[in-house]
Parts: C-alpha cells; structure tokens; sequence
C-alpha cells in the first residue's frame, strides 16, 4: 500500500513601467492525493512424474483499490492604461478530477519439465489472468474569462468586450475485463562442457473490454461587442444534458523466439551471444454513443433546441504491427580469481517500410573485486 499526496504551483507579479500604470498577474497551482493497496493470496505445488518429468501448478488472488483526486487552478489578470488605450483582462479555471478502480485479479500456471537426455531440458509453461476492475469517475470544470478595450488614437476611437463561461460537470462507472493467456516453451541443452544452447518461443494474447456510462450536464457562454465605426454583436451558448457510452476493445497478440548461446573459452574467458526476435499486433476499437436528454443552442439570437436524440462517434478501426530484433553480446573476463569483468552490449533493431534500422543501443560494464 501507499498514500502520496502533493501540490505545485507558481504565482507570477509582473509591474510595467512602460505604461502610465500596467500590471500583469498570473498564477498555477496543481494538487494531487493519491491511494493504492492490494492483498495477493497465491500457491503452488510440484510433484514429479517419473524419472524424467516433473509437473509444477500454481495459482492465486490478487485483489485491491486505487483512487486519485487531482485539482489544478489556473488564473492570469492584466491591466495596462495609456493615453490612448486602456485594457483589461482577468481569467480563472479549476478543474478538479476523481478516478477510482478497485477490482480483482484471478491467476493460474502450469509448468512441466522433462528431461529428455542428460544433457537436454525441455520446459514448457502455460499461465491465465482473468481481471475485474470496477471503475468510478467524475470531474468539475469551471472556466470563465473577462476582457476590455478602448482605444483613442487620432481620429479613431471604440470599445470593445468579450466574455466567456464554461461548466462541465461529470460522473459515471463502469467495468474493465482483460483476459490474459501466455504459453512458453524452451530446450536447455548442453552441447558439451564448455558450449550451452538455449532455444525458446514465447506467444501470449490478451483481450480487453472497457465500458463505462458518464452522465454530463454541461453549458457554456461567449460574448463579444465592438463599436467603432458602427457595432459589432456576437453572442454564442451551448447547454447540453447527455449520458456518455464508451466502449475501449483492443486485442493484442505477441510472439518472441529468443535464442542464447554460452561459451566457456578458457578458464578466465566466458563468451555470451543472444538474440531475441519479436513479433506483436493490436487491433483497437473506440465507440461512444451519446444520448442527449437536450440539446439548446444559441448562435447570435437564433435558438436550437432537440431532446432525446443519440449520436455515435466511431473511431476508426486501428490495426498495428510491429517487428523488432535485439542482439546480446557480452565477455566476462577472470584475469585473477578475485577479479571479475563484465561487459554486456545490446543493440535494439525495429523493422520499417525501409529496411530494419537501430532503435537503441545499451551498454552495460560492471567489475567485482573480491577481496
């Protein structure tokens, strides 16, 4: 379990003297809490088959709760005078955030090793994670802004404004399922006493539901007037009531064929090459249905009103591939008994239109000394 909780924030005076009067303010303040627990209950039992075999079964409960709460404040203020302007603005928004997930996690392995000569092992392994996460949300958003003009300069003068209003209150649950399966297989054999060779394929697939129902009142307002020179008046507002159907699919398959080989050049010299090429795929899926108990508009004094009618937004089906290929090589050095070096080099490969080009490259040196 842990419990964090923190806040940041600047505030910012800024007088300018260029003016006759102008002073400019604004300020930020970020604040998050933050809770997580969970209890993980699980076992395991082997038991040999034979001579030769042996079979491992293991499975548990994972279970627990998370909950956020982030508020941020954003606020800015600014006046300048001269002789022939003067302007005003002031600008305020909170916002504030709950998310809450609790859930359980229900897991299951097998694992079964045979001995298929002295110098070869064969493991293969299979595991399943069921997931349930009950999901709470909410948010409330405030945003209002305020500004004047007026300007006098020779032979031309006018005012203006403008100001705007914006409410989004939200709530809702809902659920996410993920259903997770991993199979694994790898040969262990030792060629001979100095040379080892481990062959392996590792493929999972996973599938994952999120839905969840937000209901939403929302309402927002804008203003803006000119006159100079004749008079400009735009006046916009929105205010909308509707539930939120989301649902999230995405389905991902993964496959992996990792391939090492160990040397024991000398006594003093250990030799490792690896490589490890991988093969992954999603496909995604993204629907909201929003069902509007009404809808009422005004744009510049004509009015719009409609209720209980539904829109669907439909994301477009999105489908990646992705092929990448690691290498590892790596020497462990022993000059003297209380000596040893170790240098690891791992160069990361990912597939293109163009070709297979380096992603990353990792490097890794280590030295013990044993007195």
């Amino acid at each position: 379990t842990f419990s964090r909780a923190g806040s940041f924030g600047s505030a910012n005076l800024w007088p300018d003297a260029s003016f006759s009067s102008g002073t400019s303010l604004w300020s930020s303040l970020e604040a998050r809490d933050q809770d997580y627990g969970h209890w993980d209950a699980g076992g395991g039992i082997a038991f040999p088959i034979g001579q030769r075999a042996s079979l491992g079964l293991s499975g548990g409960i994972l279970w627990g709760e998370a909950t956020q709460a982030m508020h941020s404040n954003d606020s800015s203020y600014y006046a300048y005078a001269s002789t022939s302007y003067d302007s005003y603005y002031n600008r305020s928004a909170n916002t504030l955030q709950e998310w809450r997930h609790d859930g359980k996690t229900v897991y299951f392995g097998a694992d079964l090793r045979v001995q298929l000569t002295p110098a070869a092992m064969l493991t293969v392994y299979y595991q399943n994670q069921n997931t349930n996460v009950n999901i709470g949300i909410g948010s409330n958003v405030m945003d209002t802004s305020y500004s004047d003009y007026f300007w006098n300069y020779t032979g031309s003068s006018g005012t203006s404004f403008s100001r705007s209003y914006l409410s989004d209150v939200r709530s809702g649950t809902g659920k996410q399922k993920i259903t997770s399966n991993r199979v694994a297989a790898t040969l262990q054999w030792q060629i001979n006493p100095r040379v080892n060779l481990s062959v392996g394929t590792i493929l999972d697939w996973q599938t994952q539901d999120v839905r969840t129902t937000e209901a939403v009142l929302a309402s927002s307002r804008s203003r803006y007037w000119q006159q100079s020179d004749g008079t400009y008046d735009y006046l916009y507002g929105l205010e909308e009531s509707k539930d939120l159907l989301w649902t999230f699919m995405t389905k991902r398959t993964n496959c992996e064929i990792p391939v090492f080989l160990t040397v024991k050049a000398t006594e003093a010299l250990d030799v490792m090459f690896g490589l490890n090429r991988t093969s992954a795929w999603w496909r995604i899926d993204d629907v909201t249905l929003a069902l509007f108990r009404y809808r009422r508009s005004i744009n510049n004094g004509q009015e719009q009103y409609a209720e209980n009618f539904g829109e669907r937004y439909t994301q477009p089906v999105e489908e990646i591939s992705d092929i990448r290929t690691t290498f590892l090589a790596g020497v462990c050095i022993r000059p003297v008994e209380m000596l040893n070096l170790r240098l690891l080099v791992v160069p990361n490969f990912h597939d293109t239109y163009d070709g297979s080009e380096l992603e990353q490259l990792q490097w890794w040196i280590g030295l013990t000394v044993t007195p």
